[in-house]
């Protein structure tokens, strides 16, 4: 952020391992069985407006300029989570020009560099006021007002007073300067946990407002005035620099859990998001890009499937494609990973309908791209050489949220059927997490550990009456705090446990059911691509780890409190356990007496014992 700009109070990352998550996944499931499984918005949708964009610039000699400078568009997925991470990303799409050269090069140079890009697409708007000039650019913050004025000087820049965008005296695109994309795809996931209208606003409006504001001057026509312009399914939108980047949203599978209720009033809605203008009016959408390539882009609700009225559309849509076409087809969940890792083969596609629409496209199929696992992953055809082309399968959902890592599913993966290797990945697979992180997984899903505490405390439940074996035999405090004492009080524990452990089987019917139950969710959450006999093996290992760790917690409990009542410490005459104390804590008295300049001699002092109980 620029130094005159205040921060806002942005949200803070979604502790997934919270009650928050585990009540948000209720609501989302009571919701979803109520509202989604009786009625599919998407059903209403070939009414609401156009579905087909076609990409246009109104600049002149725009052909021309795509031929020499390409078409840049952006792809950004699961982007509703922390402000710090999301903003980051959306900053980035906001610059002019992203500088990625590998040779070092001073701060002047660079924001040369980016200006002269800028200025090569923009100059027609931007020549107008050398003020509008460092305004505008400088809200990027890619460099200062006096760089940015130097740069409109330079000889590339004053080499005509005319000059204009396409103009050949500004250097074409190199590998050391991104420029911005005419046009923004989010794959989905806008808000985290549950998409409400305070969440939207926090984890995505405002976070993108913030890396791109409007500044209330640019053209932003408005949903009306597009269905009003347009045919049937078919409309424009232009990517002219002067009228800023076009947005178009995907929903997820988050977005889904009301129902699309939130996402239809706001993404469908709005004509603009910061300085990104906004105009579908669908979940579902296909792009017609320069040089012959589509994006073909779906709206696979709660992850299940595109409904049939929306394939229907597609397969239409194919049917106008020419031969030579070249075809995105993005989802916001990557189903080639589900069938590839937990189906069997031969067994039908988790989404039938996508896949029938890919398998429409036939070698016009160039790439799918999908979100939904927070990391970047590129698959490629690794197979015996073939004419049929085969199409990249690319993970990105880095929008902002958590990541997930890239061990799994490895570098080789069989899609479909046919090999496929890995050729690009991040974060890198053999990233390894340093011990501070475990610790602040603790700091943040504090409440995690309440719940967990609690499903403990339900699962031991049953045998608090077996859970005592009588008072401590070493009522005496020098026995009970010798070694003696210290390994008799383990063995108890453990002599405790196993009898415990034992009865949780045999004692009762109702802590068997519910070992029963415990096995089986743990079963449930194994590797599904695994066999069936190591799944049952890494069920039980661990169901019964938790169940140990659970009746060894009461066990300790037990003991530690039949010790305390043994030595006295629970009655509550003063007089009674003071005496129990002091013997109890004297040999640590006498550990820290060096340090702490308390006299010996004081110990069977009645105000010294006094005063050393309660500090204790």
């Amino acid at each position: 952020r620029n130094p005159d700009e205040t921060a806002p109070g942005g949200a803070s990352m979604v502790s997934w391992y919270s009650m928050l998550a585990a009540e948000a996944g209720l609501k989302a499931f009571v919701r979803g069985a109520m509202s989604f499984g009786r009625f599919d918005y998407r059903t209403m949708e070939p009414e609401q407006g156009p579905k087909t964009w076609r990409v246009v610039d109104s600049r002149p000699k725009s052909e021309e300029i795509w031929k020499r400078d390409g078409f840049w568009f952006d792809w950004v997925a699961d982007v509703g989570d922390g402000f710090d991470s999301t903003y980051a990303i959306a900053h980035a799409m906001a610059q002019p020009a992203l500088w990625v050269g590998t040779k070092p090069i001073s701060r002047r140079e660079r924001a040369r560099r980016i200006a002269q890009e800028f200025g090569r697409r923009t100059w027609d708007m931007l020549k107008r006021s050398p003020q509008s000039v460092s305004d505008f650019v400088g809200k990027f913050g890619t460099a200062s007002s006096g760089d940015l004025k130097a740069a409109a000087r330079s000889p590339a820049a004053a080499q005509s007073d005319h000059a204009t965008a396409g103009d050949p005296g500004f250097p074409a695109p190199s590998q050391d300067l991104l420029p911005r994309g005419a046009l923004v795809v989010v794959g989905g996931d806008l808000c985290y946990p549950m998409p409400t209208m305070e969440g939207f606003y926090e984890r995505f409006f405002q976070v993108y407002n913030d890396a791109l504001p409007f500044d209330g001057t640019l053209k932003l026509p408005s949903k009306r005035a597009h269905s009003v312009a347009t045919k049937g399914d078919d409309a424009e939108v232009d990517t002219n620099p002067s009228l800023r980047p076009a947005m178009f949203v995907m929903p997820g599978n988050h977005d889904w859990f009301d129902g699309l209720e939130t996402y239809r009033s706001t993404v469908l809605t709005y004509d603009h998001l910061g300085g990104w203008r906004m105009p579908q009016a669908t979940s579902y959408f296909v792009l017609a890009l320069p040089y012959g390539w589509w994006w073909f882009c779906v709206d696979a609700g709660m992850g299940t499937d595109i409904d049939q009225l929306q394939m229907q559309y597609f397969l239409h849509y194919i049917t106008t494609l020419p031969d030579d076409a070249s075809v995105v087809l993005a989802c916001h969940d990557p189903n080639w990973i589900n069938d590839a890792l937990v189906n069997k083969p031969g067994t039908p596609h988790t989404q039938s309908r996508v896949s029938t629409v890919a398998d429409a496209l036939g070698d016009r199929l160039r790439m799918r791209l999908c979100g939904d696992i927070h990391n970047y992953t590129r698959y490629e055809y690794d197979g015996p050489a073939t004419e049929q082309y085969k199409p990249l399968y690319v993970v990105s959902g880095g929008g902002g949220a958590f990541l997930h890592g890239t061990t799994i599913p490895g570098t080789q993966l069989p899609i479909y059927g046919e090999r496929h290797k890995r050729t690009g990945c991040y974060p890198p697979p053999k990233k390894r997490f340093a011990l501070s992180w475990i610790l602040r997984f603790r700091l943040v899903n504090w409440k995690f550990d309440i719940f967990g505490s609690l499903l403990y405390c339900a699962l031991v439940a049953p045998l608090l009456p077996l859970s005592t074996f009588g008072a401590d035999p070493h009522a005496d405090p020098e026995v009970a705090l010798s070694w003696l004492g210290v390994v008799e009080f383990w063995t108890t524990i453990f002599a405790l446990a196993w009898r415990l452990f034992v009865g949780y089987f045999t004692e009762s019917a109702v802590t068997a059911c519910i070992a029963g139950g415990l096995a089986l969710v743990t079963f449930v959450q194994t590797d599904a691509s695994l066999p069936t006999s190591r799944r049952i093996i890494y069920g039980l290992a661990h169901g019964l780890m938790h169940l140990t760790v659970a009746i060894t917690l009461l066990a300790t409990l037990s003991t530690t409190f039949d010790r305390t009542v043994a030595l006295g410490m629970t009655d509550s005459n003063e007089n009674a356990w003071r005496p129990a104390t002091v013997e109890v804590f004297k040999p640590a008295y006498y550990a820290v007496q060096p340090y702490c300049g308390w006299p010996c001699a004081f110990l069977n002092d009645t105000i010294a014992e006094d005063a050393f109980v309660r500090t204790v």
